[in-house]
C-alpha cells in the first residue's frame, strides 16, 4: 500500500523525517595477527565502538553520539 504525503508548493515533501541516530566513525589500521588483533578489537569494543567492516588491515568502527 502506498502512502501519500502532503506536497509543498515547491514540490518538496513536507513530512518530517523521524529522529535519526547520529554516529561518529573511526578508521583504524591494525597490522597485527592473532591475539594482538583480538586485544585491540576488544579494547575498542570496551570503549563503545562497534565494528562495521574490515578490509585487510583496515577496521571501520562506529558508535552513537549523545
Amino acid at each position: 500500500m502506498l502512502e501519500s504525503y502532503p506536497i509543498s508548493v515547491r514540490g518538496f515533501c513536507t513530512r518530517e523525517e523521524p529522529d535519526l541516530k547520529k554516529f561518529e566513525y573511526r578508521c583504524v589500521w591494525i597490522l597485527a595477527l592473532g591475539n594482538t588483533t583480538t586485544r585491540v578489537l576488544n579494547s575498542y569494543g570496551a570503549e563503545g565502538w562497534e565494528l562495521v567492516s574490515a578490509w585487510g588491515p583496515w577496521f571501520y568502527f562506529k558508535r552513537p553520539v549523545d
